[in-house]
């Protein structure tokens, strides 16, 4: 016969709900993102390069153009990530964080076709266990 402390099921039963709490808000943030991504992707006639912004400063090589914004870069070092540099407007900065376009250029296995669905896939699967991982010790500790 073993006889179990109250303390260690209290611990158990709060590691448990820890962890339903989590999956539960990473779901919820998984199906938001979603969401979002398909209302911003239907309002944009399904053009995934909706979401780079890239502008004409850099793709056109126009010093008067609209410069875009940060996701252009990522967009060109994942799809040719061996000539992006005169694409990118810092490629020191921006190669230091090579794991975001690495990852979707290893999921398109290297067709540049499928380079801007993989970096919005990416991106809400990083956004939902974000969101769960935090989830867990935040509700673990109660805060």
């Amino acid at each position: 016969m073993t006889i179990s402390s109250p303390a260690g099921d209290q611990s158990d039963w709060r590691e448990a709900r820890a962890r339903r709490w989590a999956w539960r808000c990473g779901a919820l943030a998984l199906a938001a993102a979603c969401l979002f991504v398909g209302v911003v992707l239907a309002r944009s006639a399904w053009n995934p390069l909706r979401f780079a912004h890239i502008g004409t400063a850099f793709s056109e090589h126009d010093p008067e153009g609209y410069s875009g914004y940060d996701g252009q870069f990522f967009y060109a070092i994942a799809r040719d990530w061996t000539d992006a540099a005169p694409a990118i407007d810092g490629p020191s900065l921006r190669y230091m964080r090579i794991l975001y376009p690495l990852t979707a250029r290893l999921l398109a296995l290297g067709q540049p076709a499928l380079v801007p669905w993989t970096l919005i896939l990416v991106n809400v699967l990083a956004c939902a266990a974000g969101t769960g991982l935090t989830a867990y010790p935040v509700s673990y500790t109660h805060l």
